[in-house]
């Protein structure tokens, strides 16, 4: 039985949808005796808020000015933390597993207490491929435990999934890419348009190119039940009617590559006789 895992990616709140947040994120008295064990990190916290972010021209994080009241905590990590001190092939090796190769999907969802209060989160989903939605853990988080983490694998998880992608202007797809760091865009290789998506790509409707979105892009992965929808809507290309799938592919394929460039691997996944399980 597969488990269920949604990776929040952005989240927006209404004034009155955070106040209730503000408000549930209070601690009373009685309990601030329990919370005594977390004064240190508090303090920790409260520096980082006043210390200003610096940024690289790609719009991470530069995290190699430490500053002096975290260095004995850096330094414990990388000398004491089991996955920290191992080399870094190994690392990469543990984050990758940690991380998957799946499909994701992203969403939008709207969580409402009131009718005055609500918040919009888009979520994203990690399938087992293009047919099967099963639901996969991953670890976009993964960055967020600590420096040395984050400079291992602030684009891992975006190096690593295939994006399902179902419009360039539309849906949630494209606001999630428009909030994307430049870096995080450009760590993406492998897309995978929807069906019909496809279909209007490749007979031009759109005119425009994934690359111009992706600048790193250097796989498509087109759905099984693509090529006979490719068919009917050109039929025009293959005039005598005699065209193999296989021939049929290839004229995709060419398509593809007069826009995206010839680099570009495009492939046709084979359907899979899986059966979906809920979680």
């Amino acid at each position: 039985m597969a488990t269920r895992k949604k990776t929040a990616m952005t989240t927006s709140s209404t004034p009155a949808a955070s106040d209730k947040k503000l408000n549930r994120s209070k601690v009373s008295k009685s309990s601030n005796a329990g919370a005594r064990s977390t004064r240190t990190s508090g303090r920790l916290s409260q520096k980082n808020w006043d210390r200003p972010v610096v940024q690289h021209k790609n719009g991470l994080v530069d995290v190699s000015a430490i500053p002096d009241y975290l260095v004995s905590a850096v330094e414990r990590n990388a000398t004491s933390s089991p996955l920290l001190r191992l080399p870094g092939e190994l690392r990469n090796k543990i984050y990758a597993l940690a991380i998957g190769k799946h499909y994701a999907k992203i969403k939008r969802k709207v969580y409402s207490e009131t009718a005055e209060s609500y918040f919009v989160r888009t979520v994203g989903y990690a399938q087992v491929s293009l047919q099967v939605k099963t639901c996969q853990p991953t670890a976009f988080h993964l960055p967020e435990v600590c420096r040395q983490i984050y400079c291992d694998t602030a684009i891992m998880a975006y190096q690593r999934h295939i994006f399902i992608v179902d419009s360039f202007d539309l849906g949630e797809e494209s606001q999630f890419i428009a909030a994307l760091l430049p870096a995080q865009r450009n760590a993406v290789v492998a897309v995978g348009p929807k069906t019909r998506f496809f279909e209007s790509y490749v007979s031009n409707h759109y005119g425009k190119v994934f690359r111009k979105r992706f600048p790193g892009l250097k796989r498509i992965e087109v759905a099984p039940d693509a090529l006979s929808l490719i068919q009917s809507f050109n039929r025009h290309e293959d005039k005598n009617g005699s065209w193999s799938d296989e021939e049929w592919k290839q004229w995709a394929v060419e398509k593809v590559q007069q826009r995206e460039g010839d680099d570009v691997e495009v492939v046709f996944t084979e359907k899979e006789e899986v059966e979906e399980t809920e979680a």
